[in-house]
């Protein structure tokens, strides 16, 4: 039997006709595109999940700021310690489903009543911080003051990679400087 030429329809019978049968050719179309919509819809999730975490956490940051800014002007040294546990819990309240955040909270850029006394200056925002004795003038109409720093730190597992394929932990964070005095 000589050679088929190039490009000619094969043998009539099983192999050629499964080779130009159309059906099933749907299902296999779904299967890769589902592979595909599945994927995307996990990134979205983790990006919306994300974005729940940081939500949650600024909420807590701004409930302990508000917190300290209105209380805070009644501290004194013997009373630092508390009211920083009292901001810290403040803000761990407000992140209630994280329990495992980190918070810290600072007075005066300390975490104890070391720099209770200094009042501090920042002219602008190009300046660093300067500690002096008393409420005196910065400059520009700004009055030195007490600060109270306070930051917030989860770290979560991503919601779809996991830990074994790449070390999929990410971290939220939020931070905010308050004046209490």
């Amino acid at each position: 039997m000589p050679p088929r030429p190039l490009g000619s329809p094969g043998p009539p019978g099983p192999p050629g006709r499964f080779a130009r049968s159309q059906s099933g050719a749907a299902t296999v179309e779904f299967a890769l595109l589902a592979t595909m919509l599945i994927g995307v819809g996990a990134a979205l999730l983790d990006i919306a999940y994300a974005s729940y975490v940081r939500m949650r956490l600024s909420n807590a940051v701004t409930a302990a700021a508000l917190h300290a800014q209105v209380n805070g002007r009644s501290v004194t040294a013997d009373t630092v310690a508390g009211f920083l546990d009292e901001v810290r819990s403040v803000a761990l309240d407000a992140a209630a489903p994280f329990r495992s955040a980190t918070v810290t909270v600072l007075y005066n850029g300390r975490p104890d009543n070391g720099a209770f006394s200094l009042f501090y200056c920042r002219p602008d925002a190009s300046s660093p911080w300067t500690g002096v004795e008393t409420a005196a003038s910065c400059g520009g109409g700004v009055t030195a003051g007490k600060f109270m720093t306070i930051s917030i730190v989860v770290s979560r597992p991503t919601l779809f990679v996991r830990p074994a394929l790449f070390g999929a932990i990410a971290q939220t964070s939020d931070f905010a400087v308050v004046r209490v005095q």
